[in-house]
């Protein structure tokens, strides 16, 4: 599998449209519902997103400025995400396998609900960043060890990858937390 700076940053750039439509509207009590014990709010599920990023990018940052120092410039083209790099990704995607996140990126809301979106979007600025800094990298032979499962070294344009697909499995998560608070608000739709 194979991917581009620029088609990861569409995906980006839709993942942050996805997650404006689908807080438009909802008030602080809504965000924050979960819709049973041990499922995350929608709220939760930013922070979660959040949290995430903030954690990966700083990983993926220090392999660039690294890769940027050794000379390993490539001209922009689509980049083959390796053989663990695809399967990780493709893994990442809505409806794919159950997982565990590690305890370091569970949600844990300080403040507000609202501020979830806010936070998801500055997080993602902070990817796109990262992106940009990275252009003119062969982001194939970039390398960088994941912060949560320290055996697992993935390419730059790998874990860009995997920052995109999760974020798209944890929105289908909570656009699907809607129909649900739309039951709780009018019993009788249900």
């Amino acid at each position: 599998m194979k991917k581009s700076l620029e088609e990861l940053r569409r995906e980006l750039n839709a993942n942050s449209h996805n997650a404006e439509e689908l807080c438009r509207g909802l008030s602080e009590e809504q965000l924050s519902w979960r819709p049973e014990p041990g499922r995350w709010s929608i709220a939760e599920l930013l922070v979660h997103l959040n949290l995430t990023n903030q954690t990966y990018v700083p990983a993926i940052e220090v392999a660039v400025r690294e890769g940027r120092s050794r000379g390993l410039t490539a001209p922009a083209q689509p980049f083959e995400l390796g053989f663990v790099g695809a399967q990780f990704a493709r893994s990442m995607e809505p409806q794919r396998m159950k997982m565990s996140a590690p305890k370091m990126i569970c949600p844990l809301l300080q403040g507000p609900a609202v501020e979830a979106l806010p936070q998801f979007l500055r997080s993602q600025d902070l990817v796109v960043r990262a992106m940009d800094a990275s252009d003119g990298l062969d982001l194939a032979s970039v390398k960088f060890t994941s912060p949560f499962f320290k055996l697992l070294r993935l390419s730059a344009i790998a874990g860009f990858a995997v920052i995109a697909a999760h974020e798209r499995r944890h929105l289908w998560q909570a656009e699907q937390i809607l129909p649900l608070l739309e039951s709780k608000r009018n019993p009788q739709a249900s």
